[in-house]
This record gives structure tokens, C-alpha cells and sequence, in this order.
């Protein structure tokens, strides 16, 4: 009896340890294949290397994932020129633009709403995927810095 409760509670304190060392982990697991996924999913490729600056997984509360990349100038120009010839360019955005105003949550069908538009930032690029009930809708914005070759990537599950 005596072997089975510290074996229980040896694998408990295991378990508790690994889900702590997960959370904090997460952050060191991310490559630049991980990048190149989260980008192609809005058909964005950079064509030149590309350094990873800073990465930062959030899931206490809401999931949120945030990194900020070192890009190449012409990566750069290409992606603020793709951005601003978007069918989907906003000319006079309003200050703090937000995809997710007046659209629905929640949806059974698979849909997603985009805009690109000029910021104090740089220029933007914003997505929002509503979600099945009882999911977690996406709101992706991607910044293109105007005075730096700099991509902040950022994706909020609420």
C-alpha cells in the first residue's frame, strides 16, 4: 500500500511539473518552419532569410501568440506592396481598426473576413475567422513596420 501512494504521488508531482514546464517551453519550441506555417496560411512567403527576434505564447486567460521577425528589405516592400494593392485595402482606416466590428462570433459555415489598411505602425493586415459554437473564433493581425524591416505576427483566440 505504502509503495502504491508514493508512486501516486510521485507521478502526480511528474505530471503537475511537466504541464508547468509545457507552459513555458512553448515558447523555445517555435522555428522558422513554424513561422513559415503560420504566414503561409494567409499566402504570405518570405522569399529571403529571415530572423525570429522575439516569440511569446500566452494561454492563461485567452490564447494569444505573438512573435516579431527581422525580415529583409525587399521582403519587406513586397508584402507593404501586396498589402496596399489588396482588393481588400481600407484607404482611410479608421485609428484603431478592428476586423471583428459588426461581424458574427460564431458561424457553422467556414468563412473569413480580411482587410489590409495603413497604420501609425506600417501597414496591416487583419483576419478574422468565426468560429462553431463552442470554439474559439481567430483574429490574426499581421504588421508590415513602415521605418523597419520588421513583421509582428499576432493571433488571439477569444
Amino acid at each position: 500500500m505504502k509503495k502504491a501512494v508514493k508512486f501516486t504521488s510521485n507521478l502526480m508531482v511528474l505530471i503537475i511539473t511537466l504541464v508547468v514546464f509545457a507552459l513555458f517551453i512553448e515558447d523555445y519550441l517555435f522555428f522558422k518552419s513554424d513561422v513559415k506555417a503560420c504566414l503561409a496560411e494567409h499566402n504570405i512567403e518570405l522569399l529571403h532569410d529571415f530572423e525570429l527576434e522575439y516569440n511569446d505564447v500566452s494561454s492563461l486567460m485567452d490564447y494569444s501568440h505573438q512573435f516579431e521577425l527581422e525580415i529583409s528589405a525587399e521582403d519587406k516592400e513586397r508584402l507593404m506592396s501586396r498589402f496596399l494593392s489588396s482588393p481588400n485595402y481600407i484607404k482611410d482606416a479608421p485609428e484603431m481598426f478592428d476586423i471583428r466590428s459588426g461581424k458574427p462570433r460564431y458561424s457553422e459555415k467556414e468563412i473569413q473576413f480580411t482587410a489590409t489598411y495603413d497604420d501609425i505602425r506600417g501597414v496591416e493586415y487583419q483576419s478574422f475567422r468565426p468560429s462553431k459554437k463552442g470554439h474559439k473564433p481567430i483574429w490574426e493581425i499581421i504588421t508590415i513596420k513602415e521605418k523597419e524591416n520588421r513583421l509582428i505576427y499576432l493571433r488571439i483566440l477569444e
